[in-house]
């Protein structure tokens, strides 16, 4: 069975979208998804027939309950509770047309709102990689008594600085379901934002070519709390360099990631007891401090391959 937004972005490219509004300017569209993926609103038979629908099945399951559960009048009230809100929530979607649309290009990534009809755009949030300098991507898997009770990201846009200061022009809070998510996100909100990661890698890579040409440094930049560093983590030919300290073949003793942390060890490094008594010079990043993770961890790889 196909993917919604894999329908979607066919359709888009063959001329045939259900989208009234497709933005222009964020170069060539490379993913597209709603979270409405009809084309227009129902006919006024076809509403009238969903609603009766979304009114007799919920009221045949209640009365249902009450016939055939006539002794447990507790779970017959919460049965009533629960299909009194499905029904609500139908004739609800029955009577209203609306959506949001999603847009990652070469060049962007667009978010539009629409009501009523997809002619009716009521809200749209533009993003061009021409303002991005860095993201930074944060997520934190919550267990409970040992199970997995859902994963909390965050995606975090900072533009160019300014005054020395750099202020976060898009940013997303949320969290998903998916304990092994594999290729696949259910998740419509983090799919996109990881789709946003992968395209400005690209359109920021694009942009360090000459630099790469020419054997230049490629820095980034680390960010905390209330702070940032500029190029802390720079790769210059088959060496890496971490604030003042440099790593090459002759001293990178073992490279691990961690609980979320890249951990390089120097070769005069040991450690003892578990841990517990360490020495030595060590280098523990966390990753979701870094920003352009993915771009970086392209680079990385490059450099663990030197070693």
């Amino acid at each position: 069975m196909s993917r919604i937004e894999d329908d979607l972005f066919a359709k888009l490219k063959s001329g045939d979208s259900v989208f009234k509004y497709i933005p222009e300017d964020i170069g060539e569209i490379v993913y597209c998804d709603s979270t409405n993926p009809k084309a227009a609103a129902d006919s006024k038979e076809q509403t009238r027939k969903k609603i009766i629908l979304s009114t007799v099945i919920p009221l045949t399951i209640v009365v249902f309950c009450w016939v055939v559960f006539n002794e447990s009048p507790i779970f017959d009230s919460i049965a009533t509770g629960i299909m009194f809100i499905v029904g609500w929530v139908s004739i609800h979607n029955c009577l209203h047309f609306n959506g949001t649309d999603y847009f990652v290009g070469t060049e962007g990534a667009v978010i539009a709102s629409f009501d009523d009809s997809r002619d009716n755009i009521v809200d749209k949030t533009m993003m061009y990689f021409r303002d991005f300098e860095d993201m930074l991507i944060h997520e934190t898997r919550k267990y409970r008594n040992r199970s997995y009770v859902g994963t909390d990201y965050q995606f975090i846009v900072y533009g160019h600085e300014v005054n020395n200061q750099k202020k976060i022009i898009a940013s997303i809070s949320d969290s998903y379901n998916q304990e092994e998510p594999k290729d696949y996100y259910t998740d419509r909100k983090y799919r996109f934002w990881k789709k946003i990661e992968t395209y400005w890698s690209s359109y920021k890579l694009a942009q360090l070519k000459i630099a790469l040409n020419n054997g230049m440094a490629i820095g980034f930049n680390l960010y905390f709390e209330k702070s940032f560093s500029d190029n802390y983590i720079v790769f210059k030919g088959k060496e890496l360099f971490i604030g003042n300290k440099v790593y090459n073949q002759d001293n990178v003793k073992d490279i691990k990631f961690k609980n979320g942390n890249l951990i390089i060890e120097d070769v005069n490094h040991s450690s003892k007891f578990f841990g517990l008594i360490e020495k030595g010079d060590k280098t523990t990043i966390p990753l979701h401090c870094i920003g352009n993770r993915e771009l970086f961890l392209t680079f990385f790889q490059f450099f663990a391959s030197t070693l």
